[in-house]
């Protein structure tokens, strides 16, 4: 059986596996011995060369700090101040910003170098949140295999191969266009 990888920005570690993903999860990663990467909620000073490691009941957990303008750029600027509203239906609200953009982009590779050591061949992994929309892709980038999509499909499960450019806006113009294709989706027609 392979081994799950679970990434998404916040983890369960230490605390009560309650929320969403942690009740979904935390089943399968258990039964698969698995791995959950992702943000400690730490803000430091400057970036640590690799992850803080630990276990819990049988799943490992792998977990990195952002730096002070890593937090300010890649979560509460880009991630939630661009992505969170036009992924909300609130497009009214996002703020595109180059700069953030970058520094979303940066924390990505960053952050998929450091899940790319902990990699086994055969590891299947899912990541979850909108803040690792482009890991797919820089996962890739380093010859990662591993990576499956899931997705419901006609009221079944399946796994399947994809590309993240498909499903996710990986350069600035891109998300833009993901907005504005979002405005006109949703905005009523004016006669």
């Amino acid at each position: 059986m392979k081994r799950l990888v679970g990434v998404s920005n916040r983890t369960a570690a230490g605390g009560p596996k309650a929320g969403g993903l942690a009740v979904a999860l935390w089943d399968a990663l258990v039964d698969r011995k698995g791995l959950w990467f992702g943000w400690s909620g730490e803000v430091a000073d400057i970036a640590r060369r690799g992850v803080e490691i630990f276990d819990e009941e049988g799943v490992s957990f792998a977990v990195a700090d952002l730096t002070h303008q890593e937090y300010d750029g890649y979560y509460l600027g880009y991630a939630n101040r661009a992505l969170w509203p036009v992924l909300h239906y609130r497009v009214d609200l996002a703020n595109f910003d180059e700069d953030q953009y970058t520094c979303y982009r940066g924390v990505n590779r960053r952050f998929a170098k450091l899940l790319y050591q902990r990699l086994n061949p055969d590891d299947m992994v899912w990541i979850h949140d909108y803040h690792f929309f482009p890991m797919a892709q820089d996962l890739r980038d380093l010859s990662c295999t591993s990576l499956s999509l899931h997705r419901k499909s006609s009221n079944r499960s399946r796994i399947i191969r994809h590309s993240a450019k498909a499903c996710a806006p990986t350069t600035f113009s891109a998300s833009r266009r993901l907005a504005t294709a979002r405005i006109s989706r949703n905005m009523p027609s004016v006669n």
